[in-house]
């Protein structure tokens, strides 16, 4: 059975089994000859992994680690074919290095050296991107707030107001840039002015997200307790704290409390789905390219959120099991709506010309589109 057409990564995880897997390779859909490394395979799979890692070969694709393996053209690339035998769990340490008597011998120790290529590539990338822009955001912080240098974590943290929420998150975007053009595949190579563009807009979700993802670290027990930035936080119950820098700290609480709300909740499913670094930069890469796609009108960046989603459910099946995997999966994703509807909710106070500066304003791309249109 050959696998049918891709258009993306789907290949490292379509079910050649379709029910049975003893019936097809795993790898490439040919007649399997037994489990060979963990994976039932055909011996001609099982024989190039065999060598591959017995060798220490390094393979490099010509195209972008995207060919389709199947039995009829698995030989034409073979980085691709290697990182599917990973990707489906193919063990290097189940390797007999004598079996092969023609094969050259090799150490013990320098069978543990054999090439090693991530199932999560793209994943790895973005990862330490996040990780500096995680470092970067910090040192932020002592430069705003210096004669927080010397204090404990306990101490730091203190309630934050809407001002300091507001020049912090700005000053922060960068390191947020910084990220997106280093550590994010295809995002530098966008068209400058699109690129400013769909950036604005990334930028101030991918700030919400982070600030999600701060409250998976500190305050984790305490419910009525929300890190706004690393060092500062707002209280459910004193949200005049908050307010007080405002004009009329009165109105701008009554008018701001369902952002403040539908924040609160957010945190609370991120604290009870304790999700991890991971999951929320497999999030803000999906983020990113949503917004690309929405912005051009097309779907030309498909591609790199099906690298991202491919590599996740890797994760969380890894992590968790096949069909709690799948189930984590869908959690995970379902995030995205909620940011989403942070978005709407913040786009009316947008309406009301309250708290939100241009550069982080929700609704940003939305008017610059309905401009570009207008001119047209």
């Amino acid at each position: 059975m050959d696998l049918p057409e891709t258009s993306s990564v789907d290949y490292l995880i379509v079910d050649f089994s379709a029910g049975d897997k003893e019936n097809v390779c795993q790898i490439c859909g040919a007649t399997p000859a037994g489990n060979h490394f963990n994976v039932i395979s055909c011996r001609p799979c099982s024989a190039f992994f065999r060598r591959t890692v017995v060798l220490q070969r390094n393979f490099t694709c010509k195209l972008r680690g995207n060919c389709p393996i199947n039995k009829n053209i698995r030989s034409i690339c073979s980085h691709c074919r290697f990182k599917k035998c990973i990707f489906l769990g193919m063990n290097t340490h189940n390797i007999n290095v004598n079996y092969d008597k023609a094969s050259p011998k090799i150490s013990q120790t320098s069978l543990t050296a054999a090439p090693k290529i991530s199932p999560t590539p793209v994943m790895d990338k973005m990862i330490e991107g996040y990780r500096l822009f995680d470092e970067e955001s910090r040192k932020l912080f002592f430069v705003c707030n210096p004669e927080e240098l010397f204090s404990s974590e306990e101490e730091m943290f203190k309630p934050d107001t809407i001002y300091e929420n507001l020049v912090y998150h700005r000053s922060q975007s960068v390191y947020i840039l910084e990220m997106a053009m280093n550590y994010y595949p295809d995002f530098k190579d966008i068209e400058t002015e699109a690129r400013k563009l769909i950036f604005r807009s990334y930028s101030f979700r991918f700030a919400r997200l982070r600030v999600f993802h701060l409250n998976t670290m500190y305050f984790v027990d305490n419910a009525n307790r929300v890190v706004t930035h690393f060092g500062r936080y707002v209280d459910r119950h004193k949200h005049d704290i908050f307010f007080r820098t405002e004009i009329d700290p009165k109105e701008s609480e009554r008018m701001l409390m369902p952002i403040q709300r539908h924040v609160f909740s957010t945190v609370s499913k991120f604290r009870k789905l304790r999700v991890d670094e991971f999951e929320v930069v497999a999030l803000s890469g999906l983020i990113m390219w949503m917004e690309a796609n929405q912005f051009f009108g097309d779907s030309r960046y498909i591609m790199n959120s099906d690298h991202l989603l491919a590599e996740l459910s890797w994760y969380e099946k890894n992590k968790h099991g096949e069909k709690k995997g799948a189930v984590r999966m869908g959690q995970i994703c379902s995030i995205l709506r909620n940011i989403e509807e942070l978005v709407l909710v913040m786009k009316v106070a947008r309406h009301f010309k309250m708290f939100l500066t241009k550069f982080g304003d929700p609704g940003f791309l939305e008017m610059q589109r309905q401009k570009m249109r207008n001119a047209h």
